[in-house]
């Protein structure tokens, strides 16, 4: 009787195992991946699919010296796992959504997203799975100034001023949104203090400066409960402040060019100038924004070598295979952006010892 029964089961088992290889069915996560699908997908001719997308992942991942030979095969197994639930014939099928649907105890996602990104799947640099998982998507610059709470009447100025700056200045996505957040707090201020201020360019220097003590106090309020340092608030509020100077400063410098639409959003004068925060106690705050500085260049200095030898390496991998296959685009395009790479650490590292003569 016994052996009946362990009959039927090896049938049962073979019979789920041949409708999901031949992908009559598409099984649940839960349940594939208590299945070897290396194993599984051995008795397949050499010709199907399958097989030649486990050999191409096979290829990819065996180019990672930093992944040992059992994570290649966790991360493997991972990949052809994830063909089978979803029925695909090809890595190029795979998206960001199928990534984020397995489940976070299920190991190898992060080495097969690497595998991924190397074989241009995914137009990206790997990812880890928090990230993954949590990043939102980028918002844009009218998301920023609505997330900021800014007063209808100068949500035009602070939009036009941000993408001016994102053209002319840098596009860090870190820098829109502190001052997105630095400019939410000014002009609110100026709407619930001063109501009669419709628009940038009526702002006054008087009214400027009656903002000092306020970010001090807002930024006093707004500090966590167990930081009981008065540096910290001081930093805080001198950040907010400096950001609505710039703002001020490039808006009246950019007004006076040629039908700049900021000539009629320009106040007649900078409200909020660098002598106006001086000698109110930001003195603490400035030295430790520049100790702060001076180490990230100091640090940026010692690892610029490494950063820049492995750019390199990159790059001269990258052509050396261009050069045994020209046929080849994703080829192409990994030897321009490891080409960009190396460029772009050179001028790092340029940008680093200049900067830590600017400082010094």
């Amino acid at each position: 009787m016994a052996g009946k029964v362990l009959s039927a089961v090896r049938r049962w088992r073979l019979g789920a195992r041949v409708m999901v290889v031949t992908r009559v069915v598409l099984p649940s996560w839960e349940w594939i991946s208590k299945i070897s699908a290396q194993k599984w997908i051995a008795c397949l001719p050499p010709d199907d699919p399958l097989c030649r997308e486990r050999d191409r992942l096979a290829n990819a991942l065996a180019r990672f010296s930093w992944v040992t030979p059992e994570g290649q095969g966790v991360a493997l197994g991972c990949g052809l796992r994830l063909l089978l639930a979803r029925g695909y014939r090809s890595l190029a099928q795979i998206t960001e959504q199928d990534l984020t649907s397995i489940p976070t105890w299920s190991p190898g996602t992060d080495t097969l997203d690497a595998a991924l990104c190397s074989m241009g799947v995914f137009p990206r640099t790997a990812q880890r799975g928090p990230t993954r998982r949590l990043r939102r998507g980028r918002h844009s610059i009218a998301d920023f100034v609505a997330m900021a709470k800014i007063p209808e009447r100068f949500r035009a100025v602070t939009a036009l001023y941000l993408e001016t700056y994102a053209t002319r200045i840098t596009p860090l996505y870190a820098s829109q949104r502190c001052k997105a957040t630095a400019l939410g707090y000014f002009w609110r201020f100026i709407s619930d203090r001063y109501p009669e201020v419709a628009s940038s360019a009526d702002v006054l220097p008087f009214q400027a400066r009656a903002y000092v003590p306020y970010a001090v106090a807002q930024a006093r309020d707004g500090r966590p409960q167990d930081d009981s340092r008065e540096t910290n608030v001081r930093t805080m509020a001198h950040s907010r402040l400096v950001h609505v100077r710039t703002f001020f400063a490039d808006i009246c410098t950019w007004a006076s060019e040629p039908d700049s639409p900021f000539a009629v959003l320009a106040p007649r004068t900078i409200p909020l100038t660098r002598h106006d925060l001086v000698g109110v106690g930001f003195d603490r705050a400035r030295q430790q924004v520049q100790k702060r500085m001076v180490a990230t260049v100091l640090d940026l200095e010692r690892e610029m070598p490494n950063i820049r030898a492995f750019a390199f390496g990159k790059w001269h991998e990258a052509d050396r295979a261009l050069k045994a296959d020209q046929k080849d685009m994703r080829l192409t395009a990994s030897e321009e952006t490891r080409s960009g790479t190396g460029a772009s650490s050179n001028c790092w590292c340029k940008a680093a010892f200049g900067l830590r003569r600017r400082v010094n």
